[in-house]
């Protein structure tokens, strides 16, 4: 009979916040990401999309430090693995949310 360690479970590391200051409270440093792979009458253009996410931080307080676009960029064929997202990623101490349509 052999021995086996049990498997420990692992949460994913979570963004941190600055110390003291509650998730959704104004104040908050937020980047907005638009995506839009083609163009087409369905989709929503990414002026629109951009102005969207704006006024969602405007109503809750947040500071926009930084906006991210990839137009003409599958999400589905490439995943997070896209320039967008890359450059926010490598901001985690500048950001306290990500603000996506």
């Amino acid at each position: 009979m052999t021995e086996t360690t049990p498997v420990t479970a692992r949460a994913m590391p979570r963004a941190r916040r600055r110390k003291g200051v509650p998730a959704g409270a104004p104040g908050m440093r937020a980047a907005i990401y638009v995506r839009l792979s083609r163009e087409t009458d369905e989709t929503t253009s990414p002026e629109r999309q951009r102005a969207a996410c704006e006024a969602l931080c405007e109503v809750r307080g947040w500071d926009v430090v930084a906006v991210e676009e990839d137009i003409d960029v599958s999400g589905f064929s490439r995943g997070l693995d896209r320039p967008g997202p890359q450059r926010i990623l490598t901001r985690p101490a500048e950001l306290d949310v990500i603000v996506f349509f």
